[in-house]
């Protein structure tokens, strides 16, 4: 079945609002064996809304529009579709009763520009919003569905999830079953080579792509059911993690903090943090996981030097060893260890702006990581802006608690034979 999707509103080509509708539904297609062939973004335009209108409907089997549903003037996604499809739109009078009781549920009086929301055309269906006052419409003529949902992001998800989804899993023929392995430390052109042998094939497929944790790998499989589809990724997966073995870190919608939070708990080993450069990001990643706590005791944004003696340091190294320095960062993590009784202590500096502190150029980050009786340390020179450094800092810091928690466990292993 080719898809189209047509996201309506002049502030998604102003950059002031961000199309995560499309992303969203990209990522819920395949397994309804929906082919996604076109996206596009167009303005509250009635002449380019309806050029587009027309080219969909000539070339997709459906087509999904977001936006442009309100009540104001330049909402104008239902005329101009009603437009497209020559045909006449009128006041549902039972949608307009729908639309008073919302309003008169909450005590707010009824704007009557609101009761264009109840208009509908001969060939739709409409679709219930329960949690605002644009209804969607599904609509079936010829041989195209045009489906129809409101803008804001959390009204388009209940509508998909309540009404839509069902729907068409029901109606799909095959669906696309995906596998993603995610890896660390290896680059884009290193793990082509790896697996180059792989990356010809159709069905299975394989992609390489990059994202702010790494290097991911995704398998992707077309077949009449997910049962038969796991069945022919499954050969393929086994082999590429043969092959890339140590690099891997998760899989699927894994996220780093989760695969640390699992060997952590496992092990009944916790964690404590300062970092500098990464400005708490490190923590806030952590900490965006559920029951974050059972392993990570916190963290301490020693930013500034005061900061830096505050958790301990002494002065006499800040000054010989500088505010950006591998010693000074292995001092930190001992701090860190001590300052939160952990098990383990992890610290992070560099510089992450665009100027030159104390001789280090911009991307250098130093991380160190320590147990008590055993530490790693690592000098890094990342490339990117400050926010980018910031997100690779702290995604290496991952890598680093990865590294050093295989260690001990191997160390802890060996020692109890």
């Amino acid at each position: 079945m080719k898809a189209e999707i047509i996201s309506v509103g002049t502030e998604l080509l102003l950059g002031e609002t961000i199309d995560t509708n499309s992303n969203f539904l990209a990522n819920e297609f395949p397994t309804l064996g929906i082919d996604l062939l076109w996206t596009t973004q167009v303005g509250d335009n009635f002449n380019r809304l309806e050029e587009i209108i027309r080219t969909a409907i000539q070339r997709s089997d459906i087509i999904f529009m977001t936006g442009g549903l309100g009540p104001t003037e330049d909402d104008i996604t239902r005329e101009t579709l009603a437009l497209a499809l020559n045909e006449t739109m009128i006041i549902d009078k039972d949608q307009e009763k729908k639309l008073r009781n919302f309003f008169a549920s909450r005590d707010r009086q009824f704007p009557e520009k609101n009761i264009k929301q109840a208009s509908i055309i001969k060939s739709a269906k409409f679709l219930d919003n329960p949690v605002g006052t644009a209804p969607g419409w599904w609509i079936k003529k010829n041989n195209f569905q045009i489906i129809l949902m409101p803008g804001p992001p959390s009204e388009m998800k209940t509508m998909w999830f309540g009404q839509i989804k069902e729907r068409l899993l029901n109606k799909s023929q095959d669906v696309l079953v995906k596998k993603i392995i995610k890896t660390s430390t290896l680059g884009e052109s290193n793990i082509n080579e790896m697996i180059e042998s792989f990356l010809h094939g159709e069905n299975p497929s394989v992609g390489i792509y990059v994202k702010k944790d790494g290097v991911s790998i995704r398998i992707a499989a077309k077949a009449k059911n997910q049962d038969i589809a796991y069945k022919m990724i499954k050969p393929i997966e086994m082999q590429i993690k043969d092959i890339l073995d140590t690099y891997i870190w998760g899989e699927d919608d894994q996220k780093f903090a989760q695969v640390i939070q699992k060997v952590m708990n496992q092990h009944d080993l916790t964690l404590g943090i300062i970092e500098s450069a990464s400005g708490g990001n490190l923590a806030n990643e952590i900490t965006n996981i559920e029951n974050s706590s059972s392993f990570f005791k916190g963290s301490l944004v020693a930013y500034q030097k005061d900061a830096k003696l505050f958790s301990g340091i002494s002065q006499e190294i800040l000054e010989s060893e500088g505010t950006v320095s591998l010693k000074t960062t292995s001092e930190l993590a001992k701090q860190a260890k001590q300052i939160f009784k952990a098990d383990i202590g992890l610290a992070i500096t560099g510089v992450a702006g665009i100027d030159t502190i104390e001789n280090k150029e911009s991307g250098t980050i130093f991380l160190s990581i320590t147990n008590g009786e055993k530490v790693i340390n690592k000098k890094l020179l990342l490339p990117g802006n400050r926010t980018q450094i910031k997100n690779r800092a702290v995604f290496l810091s991952f890598t680093l608690i990865k590294e050093f928690l295989d260690t001990i466990v191997i160390d802890a292993n060996h020692d109890s034979t």
